[in-house]
């Protein structure tokens, strides 16, 4: 889906404090700037960065539970083609969207944090330094 699908100005639900957070979680320190001079631009990137977070561990724990479910030799092939049907046709709408309750008590493996970290690291280096958002 990629974080661009997430990113848009005019569907922003989070706070100043709330995308602070969610940049210094990503990026440590202090994020590089005070909550009070985010931009409604960054803090719809913030939030993009969350979602795009939540929907990856998500894939990744789909496919963890895939392989942890049919990983054991000694299970009947029937019942290891059953688990197989069952991750392929639920995950139609696993890999399209997130649900509410996705958002409640969400789950980020340390993985996909750390790849979103290195991906969007320098953009928001440059948008710390020069006051110009590059995302």
């Amino acid at each position: 889906m990629g974080i661009q699908a997430f990113y848009a100005q005019n569907s922003v639900f989070i706070s100043e404090q709330d995308a602070y957070q969610i940049l210094v979680w990503f990026f440590g320190g202090n994020a590089g700037v005070s909550p009070a001079q985010l931009t409604l631009n960054d803090r719809s990137f913030a939030q993009a960065l969350i979602f795009e977070a939540i929907m990856k561990s998500k894939e990744v724990w789909a496919v963890e539970g895939l392989f942890r479910d049919t990983s054991d030799p000694t299970s009947d092939i029937l019942e290891t083609l059953k688990t197989l049907a069952t991750y392929w046709i639920g995950s139609g709408l696993l890999w399209n969207r997130l649900k509410p309750s996705d958002l409640k008590n969400p789950t980020i493996y340390d993985m996909v944090k750390d790849t979103l970290t290195r991906n969007w690291r320098s953009k928001w280096k440059i948008r710390t330094i020069d006051d110009n958002p590059v995302y």
